[in-house]
C-alpha cells in the first residue's frame, strides 16, 4: 500500500513549488523595490538636511551670495551622487532665505527626485518624485 500511495504523491511537491514560486518570487520583488524606494528617499532628505545646514553654517552677504548659493547646491549634488544613475539635470531644487527679528536667517531648502520602480505594480506609479524639504537657522 505504501507503494502505490508515493506514487501517487510523487508529483504534488512539483506542484506545490510550481505554484509557490511565481508567489514567492513575486514577494521578494516587492520586499527589493521597498528597499529601493526607502534608500532614494533617505538619501534625498539627506541632501535637503545637509543643504540646509550648510547655508546655515555660512553667513552671506549681498556681494557673496551668489558664491553661497553655489556652495549649498555642491553640498546637494554630493550627496545625491550617492544614488545609482544620478543625473543632476533631473534635481528639481529650490533654495530661499527668510530674515527674523534678530537678522538670523533661516535657510529652507526643497528638493524633488524621480524614483523609477524596478516592476512597473498594477494599481501604482511605475515613477514618483521624492520630495523633501529641510530649513534650518543660522547659527554661525
Amino acid at each position: 500500500m505504501s507503494v502505490s500511495r508515493s506514487r501517487n504523491c510523487s508529483g504534488i511537491a512539483a506542484t506545490e513549488l510550481a505554484v509557490s514560486l511565481p508567489i514567492l518570487m513575486l514577494m521578494a520583488l516587492a520586499c527589493a523595490d521597498f528597499g529601493r524606494v526607502m534608500h532614494h528617499y533617505q538619501i534625498v532628505s539627506n541632501a535637503a538636511r545637509t543643504g540646509a545646514e550648510t547655508g546655515a553654517m555660512r553667513k552671506f552677504t549681498t556681494l557673496t551670495r551668489t558664491e553661497w548659493e553655489n556652495e549649498v547646491r555642491q553640498a546637494v549634488v554630493e550627496e545625491l551622487a550617492g544614488l545609482p544613475d544620478f543625473n543632476e539635470g533631473s534635481l528639481d531644487y529650490a533654495l530661499s532665505t527668510t530674515t527674523d527679528a534678530n537678522n538670523l536667517a533661516t535657510v529652507e531648502i526643497e528638493i524633488s527626485y524621480p524614483f523609477t520602480s524596478a516592476v512597473s505594480w498594477p494599481g501604482l506609479p511605475h515613477e514618483l518624485d521624492m520630495k523633501a524639504l529641510s530649513r534650518v537657522r543660522q547659527f554661525r
